[in-house]
């Protein structure tokens, strides 16, 4: 028992240690509270086991559980922006961008214990990724704002056909999972529905996408040369699109678990998530608002769109144990293949008849990069009236500094959480939760090496779109820079109550 204490110590001031010499940040698309919140995570049990490791759902205590949650996100951005009008001059100082953004998300559990089989379902809200949306004039080339949700707002689609929901309100998503003991096994399974809904906006560059004579003919009554990231020449672009069928294998997530206790008290978890529809792409189809350029005379008009992307599958592994007294420690390490996010592909279904002419594929670089978070803490272990615990976070880059925009600014990232549990009555048995977590991301600067190159585009129109020359355009980079200084902190909450029969 002391041999395993000192591994477990040791695998914990492993983390602590890599937390302390490096800063990391909490990888996109999910909420940060959700295995990052104290009593939470691969190897707890605790209400979200049935959305990360179902096999824990089998030690969260006998009879049955009601839990609700709520959780917020907020971010603070600054970034610098460096811009780039003219090819011959070079980058020059931009504008500078102060924004804060509120990402809420929320939940509904029950759940059921007993000696060989524990059961669960819930109900949930969750927002994947939130763009800037306050900053049109100074971040408008890379987003005007847009939301990603796991859940559908109004508009759904069920077999192929549009419904109207009667108020504009948010239609959850359910997970259902089960555990099944044996011996010193606890082996589980969830399955969640995942309807995803997008709405993206940004401008499209006109005068740069046709080479070297867009950008030296005036896009105003002046004679002035238009230039790059020229605001006259901004079609505006506002898409929002949902999942092509509600109910459907490909808005299937499905997570699969164990637990194993090897030594008294000591447990060891692992459990795999799946992505949406397993290994393929997600298709969400709606509409798009397209905005004419300021001068060009024309009226908006909408087309059919399109967006094709991928989300990551996950594995997560961890050790929890008694340490000294009543204080348990833990330690986890978690992948993610945010890789398979690299583009975003947006495709207009004839635009043409909408009263306009614009490309019919328009994708949209993302940049992911596949993502290892380093996790330990020290938690009390529930009995108490009060039960506290605290936990450090490290995750290695999302996003790479040549890749980051104000659209994705996801590099290495440091993060710590605090929280309690308040046992208020005993009959009955009524219990309170909150936990607070703070994430840093270090100050990147992103300059003439950013992979997002205008010169890319002229050089494809210059080479009459060569396929070899235009790998940039093709993969949507080749659109004004995204060069500049970015700064970024998020705070997380996450607040729940929990009723035991």
């Amino acid at each position: 028992m002391q041999r395993t204490s000192r591994i477990a110590i040791q695998a914990a001031l492993a983390c602590l240690v890599g937390v302390s010499a490096s800063a990391a940040l909490a990888s996109p698309l999910e909420d940060p509270t959700l295995g990052g919140a104290v009593f939470t995570g691969a190897v707890h049990p605790h209400a979200t086991s049935l959305f990360l490791n179902p096999a824990a759902l089998g030690l969260t205590g006998p009879g049955s559980h009601f839990y609700a949650d709520s959780s917020l996100r907020f971010d603070q951005y600054d970034i610098d922006r460096q811009i780039l009008r003219d090819p011959d001059v070079g980058l020059a100082p931009g504008p500078q961008v102060s924004s804060s953004m509120f990402t809420p998300g929320g939940s509904l559990a029950w759940y059921s214990s007993g000696e060989k089989i524990s059961l669960g379902a819930a109900l949930s809200l969750v927002m994947l990724d939130r763009y800037i949306d306050d900053q049109d004039e100074a971040l408008g080339f890379h987003t005007t704002g847009g939301r990603h949700r796991q859940y559908v707002w109004r508009r759904i689609y069920f077999l192929r056909r549009q419904w109207e929901l009667p108020l504009s309100l948010p239609l959850p998503m359910p997970t259902l999972g089960a555990s099944y003991k044996w011996r010193n096994f606890h082996f589980g399974v969830s399955v969640s529905l995942r309807a995803s809904s997008y709405d993206l906006g940004f401008y499209r560059d006109t005068a740069l996408e046709a080479g070297r004579p867009g950008i030296e003919a005036p896009c105003d009554e002046t004679d002035t040369p238009c230039g790059i990231a020229n605001p006259n020449a901004a079609e505006h672009y506002e898409i929002s699109a949902s999942s092509a069928d509600l109910l459907t294998a490909n808005n299937l997530v499905v997570s699969g678990g164990l637990m194993w206790q090897f030594r008294p008290g000591w447990w060891f978890g692992v459990y795999y998530k799946s992505p949406p529809g397993f290994l393929s792409s997600i298709s969400l189809i709606g509409t798009a608002t397209i905005t004419p350029t300021p001068f060009s005379g024309e009226e908006p008009f909408s087309a059919q769109a399109e967006i094709i992307y991928q989300l990551p599958q996950t594995v997560e592994a961890g050790l929890r144990g008694p340490l000294f007294g009543n204080i348990e420690a833990f330690a986890t390490a978690r992948w993610q293949s945010l890789s398979r996010q690299r583009i975003l592909d947006i495709r207009l279904i004839n635009p043409v008849i909408g009263g306009g002419e614009v490309p019919e594929r328009y994708p949209r670089f993302r940049g992911f990069e596949d993502v290892l978070t380093l996790q330990a803490g020290l938690e009390e272990r529930p009995g108490g009236r009060l039960r506290l615990g605290a936990r450090v976070r490290l995750e290695t880059p999302a996003v790479r500094d040549n890749a980051i925009s104000p659209a994705q600014f996801d590099g290495l990232n440091l993060s710590a959480f605090g929280g309690a549990e308040l046992r208020l009555f005993d009959r009955p048995k009524l219990s309170l939760y909150a936990s607070y977590g703070l994430t840093y991301y270090p100050t990147v600067t992103a300059g003439e090496g950013s992979l997002f190159n205008p010169l890319a585009r002229l050089e494809c129109v210059d080479e009459r779109y060569a396929l070899d020359v235009c790998v940039p355009a093709a993969e949507g980079r080749a659109i004004p820079t995204a060069a500049g200084t970015y700064s970024r902190i998020r705070h997380s909450l996450r607040a729940a109550i929990r009723y035991d029969f």
